[in-house]
């Protein structure tokens, strides 16, 4: 097949993409209108409530198979993509990924039907749904770059990528107040509203290019020089950001135990501002090491990228939950009655959501480092390096035990049971050992590399 046939192929997938995404817009914002239409017909006496809750259950039905009839078809299209252009398969591929992800999440959340009151999990299940339709609906440009580099695709996916990161702020918000605020759903269509045009604004001019059989670029050679300065930022800013934890864990576990629940809730916020910055850094870090030549890394970084965000996504709504339950505890201690005492039902939704989110933060960082070590490994046979190729070796093994220690101690902690203290203190030990091990080979495999890349490729080194 020529690759004028499959170009035009992709071309199309590209605006396939962009119309069903428009259609799913359209279709939530007709939904929305007719439900508030008839949510007025039952204020206003003009319908009876049987009436009514029947046209919401068969609206509700239309919204559900009409999203995933689309979703499947984007799903579809998002496939014809990743053949047609060999440039952009991975990211094409992860956009089909996050969407079957979406649909697992969407299919848990139905099987499992909230109550009255929102459990932790509910609230987690719906937050990380509509994250990873987000990102699977926004991962096709990143694709559209790859196959068709330039500045309107690099426009076009930092535009997406702000777009994002406002919605899953925007429904965390939601998720985290007592009660949904109505307004901030209309903010929530409205953002879904912009980010389909952005797509469409973008994508259609892109998809031209791409029919033309711009996605065969040469590959770049490697050149004699490579500035390992973002490696050096990765190392500093995994020294800050464990220097910054050990930071704000001792007053705040001081403030804890003293019952200075009001310092705590301080603390917890300056950790979560402190952990966003160094993020951005490890961001900025990131998005310079994925410019290296291609024989340099892989496209694993992406990968990290986004897990990333999804981490300090999740950070942020923790925290939130954190400082909403110090608050709460300060109210108890302070409350001179029974009346005065705060919800309790609410204290145990947010103790769960913390427990939930920090499981969930646990295995997005595994994940996280998992990638980002991959894309090491091949930075490492690069430069012709077989001793830090076996430190990233390592380094994978050291961060899966971590991984699968702290999930361990934060189980048993949960069941405070007397007899399982000596187990938890053992483990705590351990763990404390592999977390300096992998720092230590972290950082040695970071600084390694980046002196490795400015000394030069290993053919230029022998003359």
């Amino acid at each position: 097949m020529s690759a004028r046939t499959t170009g035009s192929r992709a071309g199309l997938a590209l605006r396939v993409i962009a119309v069903l995404e428009l259609v799913s817009v359209a279709r939530l914002l007709a939904i929305s209108f007719l439900r508030e239409s008839a949510m007025d017909e039952l204020r206003s006496g003009r319908r009876a409530s049987e009436e009514v809750f029947a046209k919401l259950a068969t609206l509700s039905s239309i919204s559900l198979w009409g999203h995933v009839a689309l979703v499947t078809g984007i799903v579809a299209a998002v496939v014809l993509f990743a053949v047609s252009a060999k440039q952009a398969r991975a990211w094409a591929f992860g956009a089909a990924g996050a969407l079957f992800v979406h649909f697992a999440l969407l299919v848990a959340s139905r099987l499992r039907e909230a109550g009255a009151e929102l459990t932790a999990w509910h609230k987690l299940t719906w937050w990380a749904d509509g994250a990873t339709l987000a990102v699977g609906l926004a991962l096709p440009l990143v694709a559209a770059l790859r196959a068709a580099p330039g500045s309107l695709g690099r426009i076009g996916v930092a535009g997406a990528g702000v777009i994002v990161l406002v919605d899953l702020g925007a429904s965390a918000y939601g998720l985290s107040a007592e009660r949904y605020p109505p307004m901030l759903a209309w903010i929530e269509r409205l953002i879904a509203l912009v980010g389909a045009v952005w797509f469409a604004g973008i994508a259609f001019p892109l998809a031209k290019r791409v029919a033309s059989g711009e996605d065969s670029a040469p590959a770049r050679a490697a050149p004699d020089y490579i500035d390992g300065t973002p490696l050096r930022l990765l190392g500093w800013a995994l020294i800050a950001r464990i220097g910054a934890g050990i930071a704000v864990q001792i007053p705040l576990t001081l403030s804890m135990v003293n019952g200075d629940y009001d310092s705590a809730g301080i603390f917890t916020t300056l950790g979560v501002g402190l952990g966003v910055l160094i993020s951005i850094g490890v961001l900025a870090a990131l998005v310079q090491y994925q410019r290296f030549p291609e024989t340099h890394r892989s496209d694993s970084v992406v990968l990290a990228v986004g897990l990333l965000l999804l981490g300090v996504a999740l950070d942020i709504y923790a925290g939130v939950a954190a400082d909403k339950l110090f608050s709460l505890a300060g109210q108890a201690k302070r409350a001179s009655s029974f009346w005065s005492m705060p919800s309790f039902s609410e204290i145990e939704t947010l103790q769960a959501t913390l427990t939930w989110g920090g499981r969930a933060s646990v295995l997005v960082g595994i994940g996280a480092g998992l990638a980002l070590m991959s894309s090491l490994k091949a930075t490492a046979r690069a430069v012709g390096s077989d001793e830090l190729a076996e430190r990233a070796g390592r380094a994978v093994g050291l961060l899966i035990a971590a991984g699968f220690g702290a999930v361990l101690t934060g189980v048993l902690m949960e069941s405070l049971k007397r007899d399982a203290i000596p187990i938890l203190l053992l483990l705590a030990a351990a763990l404390l050992i592999v977390a300096v091990l992998l720092l230590a080979t972290w950082t040695k495999l970071l600084f390694g590399l980046a002196n490795e890349l400015e000394r030069g490729p290993p053919s230029s080194r022998s003359e």
